[in-house]
Formats: structure tokens, sequence, C-alpha cells
């Protein structure tokens, strides 16, 4: 018979909680490690759809840019059909896409040069200005002085019509500085500059 003074001991339930811990960690390793896979999984999909774009961006790239080289290929022959040297076309070019300020620099020198060149013609007697001059075209007659950086206005208007597409070349006579009554040459850098 035990003794009335000896308190009864329950058994400890250090063992059951120890277990339930265990089954719990195993719970939430295996959520963690199915979350990471999900998180893996989607990063491989993001990426594989971002080379996808990248890919694709890449081949647009490459076309648009083979479209431009062979539209700057005939826009080339197009002008040395028309007498505009590849040399003229490259200064142009060059001209165009210099900053504003080499910009600025090249028009005070070009004003400069025209200056000088009036200045000689006026001691040769060989230059009468016109009293309609004009900004664009050129003030000698088509019979005088004329060089290869220079065109017929008819022919500067057809050249500027066949680039831009339907436009009457006669709507383009008062752009160049030209008339039926005043028949004048355009400078082909002047010409390139309309052209674009």
């Amino acid at each position: 018979m035990p003794n009335g003074n000896q308190r009864h001991i329950r058994p400890s339930p250090a063992p059951i909680d120890k277990v339930s811990e265990r089954i719990r960690n195993r719970e939430n390793q295996r959520r963690l490690r199915e979350r990471r896979r999900e998180y893996t999984q989607d990063l491989e999909e993001r990426l594989q759809q971002f080379e996808k774009k990248g890919i694709e961006a890449t081949i647009l790239v490459q076309r648009a840019a083979r479209t431009v080289a062979r539209e700057n290929r005939l826009l080339r022959e197009l002008l040395h059909s028309k007498g505009i040297s590849e040399a003229e076309i490259n200064q142009h070019v060059n001209y165009m896409i210099r900053p504003a300020a080499m910009k600025e620099e090249h028009v005070s020198t070009l004003c400069l040069a025209s200056l000088e060149h009036i200045k000689v013609d006026a001691q040769d007697q060989s230059y009468y200005p016109s009293r309609n001059t004009s900004p664009i075209a050129s003030p000698f007659p088509t019979s005088g002085r004329s060089n290869n950086d220079e065109m017929d206005c008819e022919e500067a208007a057809r050249v500027i019509t066949s680039l831009r597409g339907k436009v009457d070349p006669e709507a383009l006579w008062p752009q160049l500085g030209c008339s039926t009554a005043r028949r004048t040459r355009v400078k082909n850098s002047v010409l390139m500059t309309l052209a674009l």
C-alpha cells in the first residue's frame, strides 16, 4: 500500500513535445524547400522570357539597320546619278550630325568665305548683284559661270520630288528661289538640305 505522504509522480511529457517539434520542423523545412523551388522556377521562367524578348529585339534592330543601310545606299545612288559627288554627300551628312556649336562655327566660316568671294568678284568686275536675291539660289545665270556643285532649278526640283514622293516640282521653285522669269542654279548642298 503506498504511503499517503508519497506524491503521485506523473510521466514527463517531454518526449511527446520533442516528437511534435521535430514534425513541425520537418514540415517547415518542406514548405521552405517548396517555396524556394517555386521561386527558382519563377526566376528561370522570367529569365527565359527576357532572353526571348532580347533576341526578338536584336532581330528587329538588325532588320531596321539593314533597311536603313539599303535606303541610304539607294539614296546615295540617286544623288550620284544627279551629279552629286560622294564627297559632297559625306560633307553634308557630317555637318548635319555635328553639335550645334560646331554648326555655328561652320556657318560663320562659310559667311566669311562668301564675303571674300564677293570681294574678289567685285574687283574683277564680273559679279553683278541682283535686286531679287535669294538665300537659297545662286545669283549666277545658267549660261554664265557654273560648276559641278550646282544644279539647274528644274533638275533640282525633280530630284527633291523623287525623294519626297508626291510633290509638284513647280511648287518647289519658290523654295529654290526660282521662277519662270528668273532661271538660277541651286547649290548641291542646299539641294540635299531641302531633300531631307
